[in-house]
Formats: structure tokens, C-alpha cells, sequence
């Protein structure tokens, strides 16, 4: 059943692929292939995917993947969750309620730093020397239940021999800045976003973490490559421990227009683009902002945001000519963390999507 099932998803690929490259505008004149796309991800597993390809000419393509891709499909988003709390940040730095130079300390003094000089910044930017409470998560620590303050002393309890300034990719830190916000509005950080973000970009498939379980029925199934070399299903993970660092799910319709407001549109004001976009270098082909990524994908710069979670790997990703989103339905938690969504939008730019 499950071969037969395959082998229907990939008719169905090829037929609607068929038709959307015979009647999208690409303005070179140059249809690429998308058999690589399609090798790939049934090389890899992947079973469902979504990719919604946007060139700045005003075409347009669509590819799916698998029986449970449809418009209102849901993925897990992963840390693209946490660009949602970065432009909540300049939202309210807009209204005067904080500023990112401000220090954690002065909004939540009875919280104990290792560091008392750590700034809004310096979470948002990754530089707070703070740990991840996720270090040493293992297949079964996703399917427990937790609670955020024991998650945010986990990791400041690691944090003793890092260092304020240097970069470290942590999820501590959102949840901390999740603490700040609501500290300083007296309200949940998602009702802030819904109220602030989600609700004037209309992005009416985008649910947070809490609410998974009234929206399972339109979550795809997820998988993931693990540590000890098993393919497993991780759909039903809780999500205690992810929340809005990377927590959130989302339809690909709602990621386009969220790229879109992130990319083009008129969302920000001046000053908060500059300071999301305001890249500090981690190394020559990488740099992070405020939870945004400058990298390039098979040699191409693009400006990402991208999530990782048990089950999904899924990538936002825009340069001067074209805004690319992908959502699959399989991660790599095998210790090597490839990002398949990334790989598969580096196959689309191999096959000439407008990329120059």
C-alpha cells in the first residue's frame, strides 16, 4: 500500500508540475528541469513537500509533493518561529515599550545571569553566551512535557564558561525574551504576535505551539533521521519544549506572505528592516541578524530564515531576484543536522531559478 501510495504521489507530482511549468511566465524563456527536485526528495523520503517560488517578474510556481500537501497543510516550522519574536521585538521598539540595547536584567532582575550585561540584542543576535537547554535532547525528551522556567535555568546552567559577544545558537534565548515581553506588556507573547503580526498579513494558517491539538487533523505527518539511524515518525511530539523558538506550524501560503512581508513589503518601518538586517559576520559565507540568516545556498547569497525540528525542515529564503518557500516533512536529528528544505531549494537554484 504504502509503494502504491508513492507511486500515485508521484503521478500526481508529475502531472501538476507538468502543468505549472507550461503556463508560469518565467520571463527567460528558460523552463528548468525539476527532476532533481523530485529524485531527491524521494531519495531522501521525504513524502510530502511544499514550494511556492516567486520571482521578482511576478510569476509564480508551485511544486508538491505527496497526498498531504494541499493549501491548507500544516508543517512545523521550526525556528522560523523565532523571526516571529524578532519582528515582534521591533514592533514593540516601535511603540517605545523596550529597545534593543536594553539589558534582560533591568525588565527581569530576578532572573540570575551569568552575565548581567546581556542586551535584548544579544538574545535576538545569538550572542548572549547563553546555552541551549536543548543540548542532549534525545528521541524521547521531544515526547515529555516541561516547563519554560526549568528550561531557561537548564540553560543558563550551562552557560558558566561561555562568553557575552561570541556567537551560540541557543533556544534559551527566545524563551527568555519571551519572558521579557510578557513581563513588560502583561500579555502573552501569542496574543501579541496574533494582534501585531498575524492578524494584519492575514496569515490565517499560522498557530502556535498550544494549539496543536486543534489543528492535528491538517498537521502532515513528520519524520526524522535520528541518532541511532532510525526513520521515525515524529508528528506526535508535545510541545512544551519548543514553543516560540520552534514551536510554530504554518501553512506554505502563509510562509510566502510571511516572506513577503519580510522581503518587500512595507510591514517594517525603515529603522526596524536596517536592524533586522543588520548581519553580524560568523564566518566568510555566513552571518546572523535579528534570527535571520545571510548564507549562500549552492554559492548563491540569500537572505534566510530556516527551522529544523523533529519532523519538518523547512526554509524562507529571498535575494534581489527571486523569494523561495519549502516546506518538507523530514529532518535530520542523526547528528549531522542537514536541512533538507535548504538542499532542496539549492537544487531549484541549480536548475535556474532567478537567482542572479
Amino acid at each position: 500500500m504504502n509503494n502504491l501510495l508513492r507511486k500515485l504521489s508521484i503521478i500526481i507530482f508529475d502531472v501538476c508540475l507538468f502543468l505549472l511549468i507550461a503556463c508560469t511566465p518565467w520571463g527567460t524563456g528558460d523552463e528548468p528541469s525539476f527532476t532533481l527536485l523530485e529524485d531527491a526528495a524521494i531519495e531522501s523520503n521525504i513524502t510530502s513537500f511544499h514550494a511556492i517560488i516567486q520571482p521578482t517578474d511576478g510569476s509564480e510556481v508551485r511544486l508538491q509533493l505527496g497526498e498531504h500537501s494541499g493549501t491548507q497543510s500544516l508543517y512545523g516550522i521550526g525556528s522560523i518561529s523565532k523571526s516571529f519574536v524578532a519582528v515582534l521585538v521591533l514592533k514593540l521598539q516601535e511603540e517605545g515599550h523596550l529597545h534593543l540595547e536594553d539589558k534582560v536584567s533591568s525588565y527581569l532582575p530576578d532572573l540570575t545571569l551569568y552575565d548581567n550585561r546581556i542586551t535584548i540584542q544579544d538574545l535576538l543576535t545569538m550572542r548572549s553566551g547563553i546555552a541551549d537547554y536543548m543540548v542532549g535532547f534525545d528521541t524521547e525528551d521531544y515526547f515529555k512535557e516541561y516547563d519554560r522556567s526549568d528550561l531557561i535555568q537548564r540553560g543558563i546552567a550551562d552557560s558558566a564558561f561561555e562568553s557575552r559577544g561570541t556567537f551560540l545558537y541557543s533556544n534559551t534565548n527566545i524563551l527568555i525574551m519571551i519572558e521579557l515581553i510578557e513581563r513588560v506588556m502583561g500579555q502573552r507573547c501569542e496574543a501579541l504576535i496574533q494582534e501585531k503580526i498575524l492578524d494584519p498579513l492575514r496569515l490565517d494558517h499560522t498557530y502556535f505551539a498550544s494549539q496543536k491539538a486543534t489543528i492535528r487533523q491538517y498537521i502532515v505527518p513528520g519524520y526524522s533521521y535520528t541518532t541511532a539511524g532510525e526513520y521515525l515518525d515524529f508528528t506526535d511530539t508535545t510541545t512544551s519544549w519548543a514553543l516560540l523558538s520552534c514551536g510554530m506550524y504554518a501553512s506554505a501560503d502563509d510562509m510566502a506572505a510571511w516572506l513577503g512581508a519580510l522581503a518587500h513589503d512595507d510591514f517594517l518601518s525603515e529603522a526596524s528592516r536596517s536592524a533586522l538586517y543588520d548581519i553580524l559576520p560568523i564566518h566568510e559565507d555566513l552571518g546572523y541578524g535579528l534570527c535571520i540568516m545571510h548564507k549562500k545556498i549552492h554559492g548563491v547569497p540569500m537572505t534566510v530564515a530556516s527551522g529544523n525540528v523533529p519532523g519538518y525542515s523547512t526554509a524562507i529564503a529571498f535575494n534581489e531576484s527571486v523569494c523561495i518557500t519549502l516546506l518538507c516533512n523530514l529532518s535530520d536529528y542523526s547528528g549531522s543536522y542537514r536541512s533538507y528544505a535548504e538542499d532542496l531549494i539549492g537544487i531549484l537554484i541549480e536548475q535556474g531559478i532567478h537567482t542572479t
